[in-house]
């Protein structure tokens, strides 16, 4: 969950547990909460993954910013890391070699990591 106190963000994924051990998730999307905790807007869905091969789970952690939503999976099935733009609900790949993560977005920079060192890259280098 994210939240600057006028708006709050908020990552689903699926919680049945025997479906998330035995095929990864079914559903996962990110939604605006007005101030009762009820959705507001559906930024973005991804469901049906149970009919496409492998395991698909993401794990999604919001930017300090609030304007990107950064899924990474957690199978090898899954994929690069993807970005998610809240203001326009559109998904980005990333550019980035496969040994590098995104971790965070501030002051037009994202932030990643390997395994010895941290780098900042312009938006520019990332998509």
């Amino acid at each position: 969950m994210w939240s600057n106190g006028d708006e709050r963000l908020v990552f689903v994924v699926e919680r049945e547990l025997w479906a998330r051990r035995k095929h990864g998730v079914d559903f996962y999307g990110c939604y605006r909460l007005g101030p009762d905790g009820r959705v507001t807007d559906r930024i973005w869905e991804e469901t049906g993954l149970y009919d496409q091969p492998g395991k698909h789970r993401m794990d999604g952690r919001f930017t300090h910013s609030g304007e990107y939503l950064i899924l990474t999976p957690v199978f090898k099935s899954g994929g690069r890391q993807r970005i998610l733009h809240v203001a326009d609900g559109t998904m980005r790949t990333v550019r980035l070699p496969a040994t590098t993560h995104l971790f965070d977005h501030a002051d037009g920079l994202w932030w990643t990591r390997t395994e010895t060192k941290v780098l900042r890259y312009p938006d520019n280098e990332v998509f």
